[in-house]
């Protein structure tokens, strides 16, 4: 089985809509979301690499700056 390597951490980095740091990252169902970040930011985020999209989802609730973030 061959497939592609994960684009690179610059690549993401043009195409994330809201480029940011020391934020929320947590990996679910294939999907990467991000969320909060530097300055207590409430945007959230989703990427899809098969896709290779990000999806603006709602903002949450309250900015946070460097958080935790946890999938299950």
């Amino acid at each position: 089985m061959t497939s592609s390597p994960p684009p690179s951490s610059d690549a993401l980095a043009e195409i994330v809509t809201n480029p940011n740091s020391v934020l929320f990252v947590a990996e679910l169902d294939g999907k990467i979301y991000v969320a909060g970040g530097y300055g207590g930011t409430s945007a959230f985020e989703a990427y899809d690499p098969l896709a290779d999209r990000w999806e603006t989802l709602a903002d949450i609730p309250m900015g946070h700056d460097h958080p935790s973030l946890a999938a299950l």
